[in-house]
């Protein structure tokens, strides 16, 4: 006989509960159904970000804020967006969505980053927040009027190449690299050979971490400096969110493609430095690439939020 037959064959006992003890079943199964249902997943972080201009952006994660190469426009520039009259006022004065900074980061001194009397207007304003840059931006804020004012709250941080430095401020644990600018080749007046324009600028990369999310932003690092990414390896830092120039994805193959997946791996990317009129051709890009790079993040209107949930 199978066992079906068998189960036929079996003499089964009914339990019989009482009908209070049944009704308080249903409601704690429907109870654990709704509650199952209506829970999101607690194990998540979440990361606010908000483009500026360029490669500025308002970084919101818990309770902390940091702004990035956002406080410069002091003149129209022809070849990147620039922050609006009204967000610059709101930047310097430290209200509206720019109050209650901890933390002014400049990447390095180029005028489509950094302002130094913005910065200034910033620190005094807001006695709580601190800046942090190379050698370079802090010469040019330490020129400023006020400069005594807020000279305890300006962090100057210069590694040599190939090299990073690790610092907590307001604490937010921040790690330092020093980073190449992306070349510029010109050809030199006095010899006439090509040289690199930008080969003196001390550029700097940050890896911002708040809450267990590390946000990495390079400056005006790009593909061509392959031998920091090599050298660093970002991807054994488990990078959540990569603000990077649009040189690494400026074709779905090349030296970009080839750092971002062998020397960063980050959960998220996010575009910057892209001229208004260049983001389709940036967006079909990142198109091209969305099966291994699915989370790629092109900014489209000035003071745009986005979130990020991190695992």
């Amino acid at each position: 006989m199978g066992i079906i037959g068998k189960e036929r064959d079996m003499k089964i006992k009914k339990i019989y509960l009482p009908k209070w003890i049944s009704f308080a079943f249903i409601l704690l199964t429907i109870y654990s159904q709704n509650t199952v249902c209506s829970e999101e997943p607690t194990n998540g972080q979440k990361a606010n970000i908000t483009y500026i201009a360029n490669e500025g952006f308002l970084i919101e994660v818990g309770q902390k804020r940091i702004i990035i190469d956002a406080f410069f426009g002091e003149r129209e520039l022809n070849f990147c967006a620039i922050p609006t009259s009204e967000v610059l006022e709101q930047m310097t004065t430290a209200t509206g969505d720019f109050a209650r900074v901890d933390l002014i980061a400049v990447t390095h001194n180029h005028v489509d980053h950094f302002h130094a009397p913005f910065v200034a207007e910033h620190l005094m304003a807001n006695e709580h927040a601190k800046f942090i840059s190379c050698e370079q931006s802090t010469e040019k804020l330490a020129m400023h009027k006020g400069f005594e004012s807020f000279k305890d709250r300006v962090l100057e941080i210069t590694p040599d190449s190939l090299f990073y430095q690790d610092t907590v401020v307001n604490d937010i644990r921040v790690r330092v690299y020093r980073l190449a600018h992306g070349p510029y080749m010109i050809t030199d007046p006095e010899t006439g050979s090509m040289v690199n324009k930008h080969r003196f600028v001390q550029n700097l990369g940050f890896v911002f971490e708040v809450d267990g999310i590390k946000i990495f932003h390079c400056g005006d690092s790009g593909p061509r400096c392959w031998d920091d990414y090599e050298h660093f390896r970002l991807d054994k830092e488990d990078i959540d969110i990569a603000m990077l120039g649009r040189g690494f994805l400026a074709s779905d193959v090349g030296f970009g493609i080839e750092i971002l997946r062998n020397y960063i791996k980050p959960e998220h990317i996010v575009l910057m430095h892209i001229h208004p009129e260049s983001i389709p051709y940036f967006q079909n890009v990142a198109n091209q690439v969305k099966q291994e790079f699915p989370s790629v993040t092109i900014f489209e209107s000035l003071m745009e939020s986005r979130e990020f949930l991190i695992p």
